[in-house]
């Protein structure tokens, strides 16, 4: 199997970690939870069979490419590992974006009413 090439980490969170990992197949994001609790662990499985069950169905979810889940990891704490392909924009760029974003708008200063003296 060719290197895996980790070139960032793209996002952290409380209890997980997202990085930018190339392979000659193409760019994916590992997600790296720690399962410090029960309740981390029950959490990680409930995202990762709701990435399995609804990603074809749903366009605002990222495909699942595959998941693992490791105990104890290399520095002792569990961990789950879920693969996702990398997508090189953010959700809010996407979401600003899109033709018919609602989210933006309200983002975005109000556009005045024309004038009676504007011509149309």
């Amino acid at each position: 199997m060719p290197p895996l090439s980790a070139s960032s980490l793209v996002a952290e969170g409380g209890f997980s970690f997202v990085y930018r990992v190339s392979h000659v197949s193409g760019e994916y994001a590992p997600k790296q939870i720690i399962l410090q609790s029960p309740e981390i662990e029950r959490d990680a499985e409930r995202e990762r069979t709701l990435h399995e069950s609804y990603c074809a169905e749903h366009p605002n979810l990222l495909p699942l490419v595959s998941s693992i889940s490791r105990h104890p990891s290399p520095s002792g704490l569990p961990y789950a590992l879920l693969l996702f392909l990398f997508h090189p924009r953010s959700l809010a760029s996407l979401l600003c974006a899109a033709p018919s974003s609602r989210t933006c708008s309200r983002s975005r200063p109000p556009t005045p009413p024309p004038s009676p003296d504007t011509p149309r």
